[in-house]
């Protein structure tokens, strides 16, 4: 099951169009790193649960393949015309939030990373990030 297929499942649905939004509003506030930005090695997610989605190969409804995936899994960006500002995203895929420990190669340990919302955190590989049900997390160093 992918995530936007979940959130078409009544027993989700007060979820969806809060998820939508906040993509939205991700995208638009991170998009000098994650849309023009620069890739760099994806972080390690620690102790994610893994779940079973479903895959879809060509277009939409045409052919699928069920695959096992991590629930939690993480991406990093920088971008570049300030490369100090790099770009910690988590995704969560399924219907509970979820602690995970990343280890991200390519931010220090000690970098202060700051969340959409404004909250900070001193970034360490044994600590702990939580991400909410169906959503992204995304933690901007700069």
């Amino acid at each position: 099951m992918t995530t936007q297929t979940a959130l078409l499942d009544p027993k989700h649905k007060h979820w969806g169009l809060d998820y939508m939004q906040r993509l939205v509003r991700m995208k638009v506030q991170t998009m000098d790193v994650f849309a023009y930005g620069r890739r760099l090695r994806d972080p390690d997610v620690v102790n994610s649960p893994y779940h079973e989605i479903t895959w879809f190969l060509n277009k939409p409804g045409t052919k699928t393949r069920d695959v096992i995936r991590p629930v939690i899994e993480a991406s990093c960006w920088q971008s570049h015309s300030a490369p100090k500002r790099k770009l910690l995203l988590l995704s969560n895929s399924g219907d509970k939030s979820f602690p995970v420990t990343v280890e991200a190669a390519d931010i220090p340990a000690g970098t202060k990373l700051t969340d959409l919302e404004g909250n900070s955190v001193i970034y360490a590989p044994d600590t702990p990030v939580a991400v909410s049900a169906f959503s992204y997390r995304a933690l901007m160093a700069h």
